[in-house]
């Protein structure tokens, strides 16, 4: 019988191959060679097996790794209709036993003892020792591997041991003897040798050795230096204390600040933050309407002009008196147009051309092309409006009159007259710096064009008209 590896290609000789009449048959295919491992059925081969015809019938078939899969007995047989072969057998042996018997040599690593005499050398590693009862002879070789225990005891040696590590605890108090003891000691301090010294640097102190009684008033002393001590503990108790009075009826000081910047319902903090707000006065604060945002989207406050606007009259009341202590004479404003473009009206202004107080906004247009284009359109179909953002257009209406030119070349100027009817009154304007006038055109029944933007500032009336 044949020995193969587990799991290992091997080519064995299979053959000869006969046919009916006894004759030799060179053209037997590997799909023709079955397999049965351990007495299990006939089965085909791996599909990477071949056979190649040798000489007379007799053939080289390769059997792979797949083939040889399994530790046993393993049977080779042909199946080919009328042509037979007699069957082969082969023992699937481990790899280790295999090299053992086969690959290796004996004495060497992985191959079989056959020692004739005594044994000086061992290759390998007993995996076991349970079967060693005694050893009568000498070890005089060297001993590599370690040995887990001994639990008889060792006689005498006497020869020098030289021992590579020794075991935690193994050395105690009794198995030292007064000359390593001695020995030990020799040069360290004992009692008697431990004098008075200073500057000695300790690197550690164990646990809870310094306690209060160790401890000097200067130690102390030094300790408490920069820490908080009683006295300004006290006075740091104090000042919370006069925050605390002062912030006294605010239960959250968050929901204070929503209650006063939003102008929603809000959650019921902000709505318990609107009553402790009422407290203390006669004024009535309503959460919703008396906010910051809500002032905001009316557009000032009060309806009498925005807090922008009552800082710019305060402004422009101290401008005023600053003028005419250093000139004598209040300033006056000369024209309701600047340069610029910008314009100042004041609530219930009429600009009128039957008076001549109608508005003339003066535009740069060199070589009067914007004027080409305007007053080729009615005039009927130019308008003018001014108003705030986020509010309606057209606060405040008013009147193109007539386009007119001034100059020539680079220097041309479009003169457009406005006229104007109650400035603002309509329409409740408010007093503010922020309104933004527009021109624009229709050029048919559908297509409107802004040409023309400029700046309005609505200043409140001072004077009542008899």
């Amino acid at each position: 019988m044949l020995f193969a590896k587990l799991s290992t290609d091997k080519t064995i000789v299979f053959g000869p191959v006969l046919d009916s009449t006894g004759a030799a048959v060179t053209s037997e295919v590997v799909a023709s060679v079955k397999i049965m491992k351990n007495g299990a059925a006939a089965a085909a081969l791996d599909a990477a097996a071949t056979l190649t015809h040798s000489a007379t019938g007799v053939y080289l078939l390769l059997l792979k790794a797949a083939d040889i899969s399994a530790v046993g007995e393993v049977t080779v047989v042909l199946n080919s209709g009328t042509n037979s072969a007699s069957a082969v057998r082969l023992n699937v042996l481990p790899a280790t036993v295999y090299d053992a018997i086969v690959t290796n040599a004996v004495n060497a690593t992985g191959g079989l003892v056959g020692a004739t005499a005594a044994i000086t050398t061992m290759a390998g590693v007993i995996a076991t020792t349970t079967n060693i009862t005694a050893i009568t002879g000498n070890i005089t070789g060297n001993l590599s591997g370690a040995v887990g225990s001994v639990t008889g005891a060792v006689g005498s040696v006497t020869a020098a041991v030289t021992v590579g590590s020794i075991n935690p605890d193994v050395v105690n108090a009794s198995a030292l003897a007064a000359d390593a003891v001695a020995e030990i000691q020799s040069g360290l301090a004992t009692p008697t040798n431990i004098t008075a010294a200073s500057g000695i640097t300790v690197s550690s102190i164990g646990a809870n050795v310094v306690n209060a009684s160790a401890l000097a008033a200067d130690a102390v002393a030094e300790m408490q230096s920069g820490l908080a001590t009683a006295a300004n503990v006290s006075t740091v108790g104090a000042q919370v204390t006069a925050v605390q009075t002062v912030l006294s009826g605010i239960t959250s000081l968050a929901h204070w600040l929503r209650r006063a910047f939003r102008k929603d319902a809000g959650s019921a903090g902000m709505i318990a933050a609107e009553a402790e707000i009422q407290t203390g006065g006669t004024a009535t604060y309503v959460g919703t309407t008396d906010n910051l945002e809500a002032i905001k989207d009316a557009g000032g406050g009060g309806g009498s002009g925005d807090a922008s606007q009552t800082t710019l009259l305060a402004v422009q009341v101290t401008t005023t008196a600053i003028a005419a202590s250093l000139a004598g004479t209040p300033i006056e404003v000369a024209g309701r147009v600047a340069s610029g473009g910008g314009i100042t009206l004041y609530i219930g202004d009429d600009c009128k051309v039957a008076s001549g107080t109608q508005l003339t906004i003066t535009v740069s247009d060199p070589a009067g092309g914007l004027y080409t284009i305007l007053n080729a359109i009615p005039i009927a179909n130019l308008a003018w409006g001014a108003s705030r953002a986020r509010s309606a257009a057209s606060l405040i209406p008013g009147t193109i009159t007539s386009l007119a030119q001034s100059g020539s070349g680079a220097s041309t100027l479009l003169l457009i007259s406005v006229e104007i009817i109650a400035a603002g009154t309509a329409s409740g304007c408010v007093a503010a710096d922020d309104y933004e006038y527009q021109i624009s055109s229709r050029t048919n029944t559908t297509d409107d064009f802004v040409r023309i933007e400029g700046k309005l500032n609505l200043l409140p009336r001072r004077v009542a008209i008899p």
